[in-house]
């Protein structure tokens, strides 16, 4: 009976969708499909909207004026709201994740809660190079708008920033991941059962000085995507496995890839990051690249960062992703490169954590990779070299 309800609510969903699709002037009057041009109609144009701000502006959207203060800016959005959502947008069109991970020399520990208002994922990962021992949980949950569905809240309820609330998920694994305003850290945390058993970890990334990367986008009119980048930060924690009679404790670099977005209904992305300290200068290095998405009219994308030693800088590339067949896409190596060679690198999979959904006119396809990099980044005159360092890479395609 509940599998029964659970089909018919997305098939609903997906019903809904599609009327979207066709007449979304009828369910969303206020926004409208994407055009390509966003960037071209706000205040200061591309050339303005490229420039990055010292400052945010405490709330992405602006009450009085009723617009969103589209821009990048180096610091985050502690008021991190829409504009008021009708049901139908809630349902279909607002979408929010939150990744993190810790870097280590040879290993990666990575959690992401994922919120697509008719379903939602928690995702727990770790990933040891050297031993090549790889665990994974992922719970999915339909109905994602219940109690039981990931959330991002404050603690008066109202939506979370990055650095404000936590992004939470309690249903067969516990999973948060919370600012603490006290110690300018955020504090993951999970409880969950790998196949090899029960499997605790805590660590915290201390945000108190690096920059970082935030801007609101405009996918169509009165119609976001906030984003905030945080990569390359001073990590540390510990894990422990049910065979473990004592806790592993772990040092290294934190990432965060935090989302809320009103996005378009079919979306496609690839996207990779990893953290590393440089053996040469001692630097820490942090990258995330992004193409196919929020792009200017040139087709750069306007996510992809660097972090060296916390100072962000916004690389406007164009990144090209160069992949496997999609026969041995979990198999082969992939190829990185922005397109003046400043950053090159290979990718070799170890497993992925990602999924998909075949719904009729519902239908996604994503591939959370975790694996290795090898490769060059040179930024002002310096070549960061690394090899076979934890990274992760993802494809993604959604018609949602």
């Amino acid at each position: 009976m509940c599998q029964l309800f659970g089909f018919t609510f997305i098939l609903t969903v997906a019903a809904l969708s599609y009327v979207m699709n066709m007449c979304p002037e009828v369910l969303y009057p206020d926004t409208e499909e994407p055009t390509g041009k966003g960037l071209e109609l706000i205040p200061g144009g591309v050339e303005g909207y490229l420039k990055v701000q010292e400052e945010a502006p405490v709330s992405v959207y602006d009450e009085e004026a009723k617009r969103y203060n589209f821009g990048r800016f180096k610091k985050p959005f502690k008021n991190a709201a829409t504009h008021k959502l009708n049901p139908a947008q809630y349902l279909t069109q607002h979408k929010e994740w939150h990744w993190t991970a810790l870097f280590a020399q040879d290993a990666i520990i990575g959690v992401a809660t994922l919120q697509f208002g008719y379903v939602s994922h928690a995702i727990a990962y770790h990933y040891n190079v050297t031993t090549d021992e790889f665990e994974k949980q992922k719970t999915e949950i339909l109905l994602a708008g219940l109690p039981l569905g990931a959330k991002h809240f404050t603690e008066d309820g109202a939506p979370s920033s990055v650095v404000n609330g936590c992004s939470k998920f309690n249903f067969m694994s516990e999973m948060s991941q919370c600012y603490v305003p006290d110690t300018s850290a955020a504090v993951v945390s999970v409880n969950t059962t790998f196949p090899s058993g029960r499997f605790e970890m805590e660590y915290e990334m201390d945000l108190s000085s690096d920059e970082s990367l935030n801007f609101v986008y405009p996918i169509g009119k009165n119609r976001p995507s906030i984003v905030s980048k945080m990569s390359g930060a001073p990590a540390k924690g510990w894990f422990k496995r049910e065979a473990d009679t004592v806790p592993t404790h772990i040092t290294g670099l934190g990432m965060i890839d935090w989302t809320r977005s009103l996005a378009a209904r079919y979306t496609v992305w690839n996207w990779a990051a990893f953290s590393f300290v440089d053996a040469k200068t001692s630097s820490r290095v942090g990258i995330q690249l992004s193409a196919g998405v929020y792009e200017d009219p040139e087709g750069r994308g306007v996510e992809s960062v660097l972090n060296i030693d916390g100072k962000m800088t916004a690389i406007d590339k164009k990144f090209i992703f160069t992949k496997p067949t999609e026969e041995r896409l979990l198999i082969d190596t992939w190829k990185v490169a922005s397109e003046d060679g400043d950053i090159q690198y290979t990718f070799t999979p170890r497993e992925s954590v990602g999924g998909a959904f075949h719904l009729y006119i519902l239908d996604g396809n994503l591939q959370h990779m975790v694996g290795t990099a090898t490769g060059t980044i040179t930024h002002k005159g310096v070549t960061y070299e690394f090899k076979k360092i934890p990274a992760v890479l993802e494809e993604h395609v959604a018609l949602w």
